[in-house]
């Protein structure tokens, strides 16, 4: 049976975290746990699994987990993550989660994988998968996303200031009816748009009127609109927790007849290559991906020799892009 940093800990009488602080020479551990640790390692023959990598390969080997390949910012994500790791002379794997069961099988299929760092991009097996990694000492780093973990490492956009520029180009536009719609209410992604877009409007005196979830789906977000441009009044300033819902909203807002940019002003989050194309021209908040993916790809390197990163959290500006439809 595989020996995991787990059975190194229970032995030892401590946690995963010092068992992996252990075998790094920059580890803040007492001289006596570390050599309990290092003692019951070698006597039941335990290596961390980026020491066992790199004892038969050069290349750094990691995998990055994302969700939903047809979201137009996981697609672009990838290449960049794809482009840097050629770049690097890495070995770079990728698994997509699936929409809907066989969870277990993908943490089964990373788990299995010789791997020296674990990059989670989806918010669906982001804490289970993250707690697998770390009992077998394998780092993992956040992307695009956080979570309510001291020790966690991670890189990820300024969703709260991004809502609050989204508020503020919508407010000096002369806007007076706002509307929110969101992606998945449980994503740190959407909680954070959204207070950055609400405190901004209260600050300048303004409720929100339509506060609504279109969980991340082009679909689902053009149901919404139909809904909220069929109301009286509508609402005249709309905020669109990604690209692909603010895509569904301007369509339906042609779908009544109403000029995005001009009767309403529609902006989107992410700015993927078709807020470019000229029937969306989606005005919209740059997560500045090529940013994140280099600080992403520096604490890679420095994960994979071992160093300690527990804590690292890399926060990239968010940019609005002005374009017509808002």
């Amino acid at each position: 049976m595989k020996v995991t940093a787990r059975d190194i800990a229970s032995k030892c009488g401590t946690s995963i975290s010092a068992v992996s602080r252990a075998f790094r020479a920059d580890g803040s551990i007492h001289p006596d746990l570390r050599r309990r640790i290092l003692d019951e390692a070698a006597s039941l023959g335990y290596t961390p699994p980026a020491r066992r990598a790199r004892m038969l390969r050069e290349a750094v080997s990691f995998a990055i987990v994302i969700g939903e390949i047809g979201n137009p910012f996981n697609a672009s994500t990838l290449m960049r993550f794809s482009s840097s790791a050629a770049s690097a002379g890495w070995v770079m794997t990728t698994f997509v989660v699936p929409t809907s069961g066989e969870m277990d099988s993908v943490i089964e299929q990373v788990l299995a994988a010789d791997l020296d760092v674990v990059v989670l991009a989806s918010a669906e097996l982001s804490s289970g998968l993250a707690k697998e990694c770390r009992e077998r000492g394998l780092p993992v780093i956040y992307f695009n996303r956080i979570q309510v973990d001291a020790d966690m490492i991670a890189v990820c956009t300024d969703n709260y200031g991004g809502g609050r520029l989204a508020a503020e180009r919508l407010l000096a536009a002369g806007r007076e009816r706002f509307a929110f719609v969101g992606g998945r209410i449980e994503t740190s992604t959407h909680l954070e748009r959204r207070r950055g877009f609400l405190d901004a409007l209260k600050a300048d005196g303004v409720s929100l009127d339509h506060d609504e979830v279109g969980n991340f789906d082009y679909e689902t977000a053009l149901g919404i609109g139909r809904d909220l441009f069929n109301r009286s009044p509508a609402p005249d300033g709309i905020f669109c927790a990604n690209d692909k819902m603010g895509f569904a909203l301007i369509d339906a807002a042609d779908a009544v007849g109403l000029r995005p940019g001009e009767d309403v002003s529609i902006i989107g989050y992410d700015d993927v290559p078709m807020a470019r194309w000229n029937r969306y021209q989606l005005t919209t908040i740059s997560q500045q991906v090529d940013h994140m993916v280099a600080h992403t790809v520096e604490l890679i390197g420095r994960a994979a020799q071992g160093t300690a990163l527990e804590g690292v959290i890399e926060v990239v500006a968010a940019k609005l892009v002005a374009r017509q439809s808002g």
